[in-house]
């Protein structure tokens, strides 16, 4: 069944003669997923879905219904209404028509790939690996996705956007007696990679030294945070300026904005205007104009992330963070894109200032731990070990502890001026010391 081009317009009356407020999200996208499993090609395939998610207030209320059926408006408006009945309350109004800034998300080239040459791609990525080592067993995952959202509302808004996006996640397995490595590594963002072969080359890389065993005692360490890793000191602090958190009270800075809460070299910045980013776009999922929001500015804590309802909780303005998890999903506070403000000191010289400690590139379990407590522990995955300024071997069997907050604010040694941009974040390497390491035997 073809679906009715002013069906969003048509559900968006339906709505709002019935409710206080009513906003329509319409989402048209296409994806070509390339995947090669153990060197062999496993899945080729074009995939499209279209959807149209429906947000009500109705007595005061928030109620909610997606449906992927063409020619179900009256299903929708009548079951979003009926959830209202028992919905959270609605302490916030729906956007107003706002400045959005001028941004290009959508790539012709992304466009133009081909289910063909993507396989070529991941062929020529594959043969690569291979050359180096025929044992090495490699996935590699290419997509290709394009996408139009537009959102309608009660109050005005009938904004459209058009994005693209296209990334490589390779991981790769080698067993060489009873030592077993595992590498991962990522290129991608809403244009088309330029070299898509440095992934190759920095799995070849990381394998060459990886095969190498070093041991390391337990105790504590420099170790150098690659951008892959990176993310696992992050997550305590996004945690904690996490809207939803503030609000409920369970973020313990909740009162700490203005404070310095870092050393004065740290910046970090949710960017939902990045080039390139996956995060990128002139307006978020609620019709909220996008922006740069300062987290932490030189150890300062500047803002939280909000989205309408949560800043309508904190009586704060909105940041451009409410994010749909899906089609299905209610918009709840999301980052956009995370970038660190790279350092002054270069990649090279990092490494060259340590006489023993570890490059953590992985790490495994981290999750779990208390991310409002600043704990981070975890298995190191992947972890090379420095000796006198060189990457010497792989470490194995040891887990490093940490508290965030402490390591950023009293710990942090050095922040490179390279940084690396992949997907939804830009990260650089950061040199933390006096990082607990516990070495198995």
């Amino acid at each position: 069944m073809r679906r009715d081009p002013h069906e969003a317009e048509k559900v968006l009356d339906m709505a709002s003669a019935k409710a206080e407020a009513a906003e329509v999200w319409c989402v048209d996208s296409e994806r070509i997923p390339v995947r090669f499993e153990d060197n062999k090609m496993k899945m080729l395939e074009l995939s499209s879905s279209t959807g149209m998610a429906l947000r009500v207030i109705a007595g005061g209320r928030i109620g909610f219904a997606a449906s992927t059926k063409a020619g179900a408006g009256t299903e929708l408006v009548d079951k979003a209404l009926a959830t209202a009945e028992f919905g959270t309350e609605a302490d916030f109004a729906f956007a107003e028509l706002g400045q959005y800034p001028a941004m290009e998300i959508h790539d012709p080239a992304v466009v133009a790939l081909t289910a063909e040459s993507m396989t070529q791609t991941g062929g020529e990525i594959l043969e690569r690996i291979l050359a180096y080592d025929p044992e090495i067993k490699a996935n590699v995952s290419l997509d290709r996705g394009v996408g139009q959202v537009r959102l309608l509302s009660s109050r005005g808004l009938d904004l459209n956007r058009q994005g693209t996006h296209a990334s490589i996640l390779c991981w790769t397995t080698l067993v060489e007696g009873e030592s077993l490595l595992r590498t991962g590594d990522m290129v991608g963002s809403r244009y088309l990679y330029k070299d898509p072969m440095e992934i190759a080359d920095r799995t070849v890389e990381q394998i060459a030294i990886g095969r190498k065993a070093a041991s390391i005692a337990s105790g504590k360490y420099p170790v150098v945070f690659s951008p892959w890793a990176l993310g696992d000191i992050l997550r305590p602090v996004l945690a904690c300026v996490d809207g939803d958190a503030v609000s409920r009270g369970v973020s313990p800075w909740r009162e700490r904005r203005g404070e310095c809460l870092a050393d004065d070299r740290l910046s970090i910045y949710d960017d939902g205007l990045m080039q390139g980013g996956l995060g990128t776009a002139p307006w978020d999922d609620e019709g909220v104009a996008s922006q740069c929001t300062p987290i932490i500015e030189d150890g300062v804590l500047k803002s939280f992330l909000l989205d309408l309802r949560n800043s309508g909780r904190l009586n704060l303005p909105p940041t451009g963070n409410g994010q749909r998890g899906g089609l299905t999903s209610v918009p709840g506070v999301g980052t956009t894109n995370i970038r660190v403000e790279p350092g002054d000191t270069p990649y090279r010289e990092m490494l060259a200032s340590i006489d023993e400690g570890i490059l953590v590139h992985q790490l495994m379990g981290a999750w779990g731990s208390n991310p409002y407590g600043g704990q981070v522990s975890g298995n190191i995955a992947l972890g090379f070990k420095i000796e006198k300024g060189e990457l010497v071997g792989r470490v194995k069997d040891c887990m490093l502890y940490l508290n965030a907050f402490e390591a950023w604010r009293d710990q942090l040694s050095a922040i490179s001026s390279e940084v690396r941009q992949v997907l939804s974040y830009r990260y650089p390497h950061v040199l933390i010391d006096g990082v607990s390491v516990s070495a198995g035997d």
